[in-house]
């Protein structure tokens, strides 16, 4: 079926080979079949003729007519009827015969019965007939072996009662142990269905007995030893024969019997030397030539019925194959077919998933396109991973095309809420996997844009780890978006040998409503104002700017700010942030023609909000937990106000609003990292994390446009 399902087609040579093993199959199949039905026909039919024998013997002992293995056994255990039965034959061979016990007495033992079972094989073995073991009838699970021999045995007992009968002389014994039984009567009549009513029955005719033949056989007193010898192997040839025998007839008259086989059989050679003692000129097989034709024509009939039915069987065999051939190739045709349209439609699927994925990548990129053209803020989303890996996670699904999909792990019945991100982060996500995505915009800054990263979400999400890296310095590997990116812009200016760069850096930090230098050595006494440059951006003219020429003095900066920056321990977080960290770096570059450019880079680490309940936030950390939350509230504030296009902005409810007015309303690109924590617990603080995030995503702050001015508007200017 498979070479079909390639295309193939076996040769002619190799159906014919498959159509001789699988008729060479099913006539071993029947053969073996009709062997073993045979064969337990036999040991039927041999079972029968034993219990038969025993009862016309001893008389009836309750062994039905048909007996199984089991009830056979059972029946001959004690041992009683063998030794009635040799007695009948031979008698006094048991002198003493163990009866069994009367009601009122005790009952006899297995040794008792033991020993008419040893005195009937003593018996046995003295009349050279054959035995078997005692310990076959004593056996709970039966074989065909063990209960063979006994049935032997009896049959034996049988032949030589029969023998002793016909001659009254004791000859060796030839016995079969095995000869082949009478068919059944259920077997012989449908046999006779599938020949025909007039079907003679393969068994030797025993009834009609030609008297003219027997006295024809005049025979002197001196033949006697002969014809006594010729009878004897005549009764053994009719015992090992393959032809049925009339019962009645073998008890009632065995010599009328063996005279009637000997008419049969005169003309085979085994007989020929005895024919010549008795007449030598063969005058009885002379005299009845047409007796032995017709014989032999009605053997010949009845194989070439039987053979007629083998060939009616075959027929139908072979008719029944071909119709099952027919069957098979059309089912293979129609799974040809089936698999040909399932082809066609794979393909049709196939270019459709094709399509639609192009379709879909087409639309994100003008998506994109259509977002850089308006200006909105880009929002990404990273998952912390799990801190304890027995919690349940609120996160349900997270696609490859932005979207992520959370639920209260602790209320199924609660809807599921889908949020669209620009990157959605995994758990798995490294740190340099995300400046990857945030690359880009670091270098927009070396070409003249404002460029502000914020990192937002509740307490404990990971926005330091993001910003800063993991606490432990230059020794870490593990570095944030901060190193990096300043890293960066080094790497960049280097390779712009047409261009100059002076980089400057400033980092301050919002502790409860306070502007506060982080570089500075005293930060608890300095405390900055918020002004407006000339430019229309609000900058910190007071606070320290220290110039830096690589990154190892960014590094060293950095670590001091740190430091300062004010942080403590909550119920949530071992290291929390506790003020608003702000890392402005401006760029400033003039060019060999007179160009320059100005541009800052803003890389804000917000103060993650917190439920006091959880946090458990007292004293301190109570109060510095109401700013941070009042101060992020201002900026749900404004991004709403930006996102719904009012009129007013609230951009001086706060001091981090203020800071932020440059990149949020003004000519700057922005990108705001959202973290989450995925535990269960936190569901109610990601949730709300998620939906200040989507805001966001919808605010238009139009086209970012580069800070740069030629020399003659700059010449211009300083004429004015």
């Amino acid at each position: 079926a498979s070479r079909s399902l390639r295309g193939g087609a076996p040769g002619p040579e190799r159906r014919a080979e498959g159509r001789r093993r699988m008729a060479e199959a099913r006539r071993v199949s029947f053969r073996d079949g009709r062997f073993a039905s045979r064969k337990t026909e036999e040991a039927a039919w041999r079972r029968h003729q034993a219990a038969a024998w025993l009862e016309s013997m001893v008389g009836p002992f309750g062994l039905t007519h048909c007996p199984s293995e089991q009830e056979f056994v059972a029946a001959l255990r004690n041992g009683i009827v063998l030794c009635k039965a040799i007695n009948k034959i031979q008698p006094g061979v048991v002198p003493k015969v163990v009866a069994n016990a009367p009601c009122d007495s005790q009952p006899s033992t297995a040794f008792q019965y033991f020993e008419n079972i040893r005195n009937f094989l003593v018996a046995v073995q003295a009349l050279k007939l054959p035995s078997f073991e005692a310990s076959d009838l004593e056996k709970d699970n039966l074989d065909a072996g063990s209960v063979g021999k006994i049935v032997d045995c009896v049959n034996s007992l049988k032949s030589y009662q029969e023998r002793k009968k016909c001659s009254g002389t004791y000859g060796p014994v030839k016995y079969m142990k095995s000869p082949l039984a009478p068919r059944s009567a259920i077997h012989v009549q449908s046999e006779n269905v599938t020949l025909g009513s007039s079907t003679p029955q393969k068994c030797l005719d025993l009834t009609e007995i030609d008297a003219e033949g027997q006295s024809s056989q005049n025979v002197g007193p001196n033949m006697e030893e002969a014809i006594g010898k010729l009878q004897r192997i005549i009764l053994d040839c009719m015992i090992s024969c393959k032809e049925n025998l009339n019962q009645d007839v073998l008890k009632k008259d065995p010599v009328t019997l063996v005279g009637t086989i000997l008419s049969n059989q005169l003309e085979k050679e085994q007989f020929k030397p005895l024919l010549q003692l008795i007449s030598p000129e063969g005058a009885a097989t002379k005299n009845e030539p047409n007796q032995h034709i017709e014989c032999s024509n009605s053997q010949n009939e009845n194989r070439l019925r039987l053979l007629e039915a083998q060939e009616s069987e075959l027929l139908e065999l072979k008719t029944m194959f071909q119709e099952v051939k027919v069957d098979f190739r059309s089912l293979q045709t129609q799974f040809q077919d089936d698999i040909t349209e399932l082809g066609h439609n794979i393909q049709g699927i196939s270019k459709a998933a094709l399509g639609y994925n192009q379709a879909v990548k087409e639309n994100r990129n003008l998506y994109n396109m259509l977002q850089e053209v308006r200006g909105n803020i880009r929002v990404f989303c990273r998952i912390r991973p799990l801190m304890n890996s027995k919690s349940i996670s609120s996160i349900e699904h997270v696609g490859n095309d932005g979207s992520i999909m959370v639920c209260d792990p602790y209320k199924p019945q609660t809807t599921r809420k889908i949020f669209q991100f620009n990157q959605i982060f995994g758990p798995t996500t490294t740190q340099d996997e995300i400046y990857r995505e945030t690359q880009s915009l670091i270098r927009s800054v070396m070409d003249g844009y404002n460029v502000c990263i914020l990192a937002y979400g509740q307490t404990g999400s990971g926005k330091t780890h993001t910003m800063c890296g993991p606490s432990g310095g230059l020794s870490s590997n593990d570095l944030g978006i901060n190193y990096m990116a300043l890293n960066d812009l080094f790497t960049i200016s280097t390779s712009r040998e047409d261009v100059k760069y002076d980089i400057r850096v400033q980092m301050v930090e919002i502790y409860n409503e306070q502007v506060r230098d982080l570089l500075s050595e005293d930060t608890s006494s300095t405390k900055l104002d918020i002004r407006s440059s000339s430019n229309g951006l609000f900058n910190l003219p007071d606070a320290k700017m220290c110039p830096v020429q690589s990154p190892s003095d960014v590094m060293t900066l950095m670590l001091l700010g740190e430091k300062h920056r004010a942080s403590g321990p909550t119920a949530m977080n071992n290291r929390s942030s506790r003020s608003h960290s702000i890392l402005t770096v401006h760029v400033n570059g003039k060019d060999i023609s007179g160009n320059v450019s100005c541009s800052c880079l803003h890389l804000v680490d917000l103060a993650g909000s917190e439920r006091v309940d959880r946090s458990e936030a007292t004293g301190d950390r109570l109060k510095e937990a109401q700013h941070i939350n009042k101060s992020l509230s201002c900026l749900g504030d404004v991004i709403t106000a930006l996102a719904q296009k009012n009129s007013h902005i609230p951009y001086r409810n706060s001091k981090l609003t203020q800071l932020l007015q440059s990149s949020l309303g003004g000519n700057a690109k922005t990108l705001m990292l959202a973290h989450i924590s995925p535990e269960g617990e936190s569901y109610v603080e990601t949730l709300s994390t998620l939906k200040f995030a989507q805001r966001a995503s919808t605010v238009e702050l139009g086209t970012a446009h580069a800070n740069k001015e030629s020399n003659d508007i700059r010449e211009l200017k300083e004429q004015v």
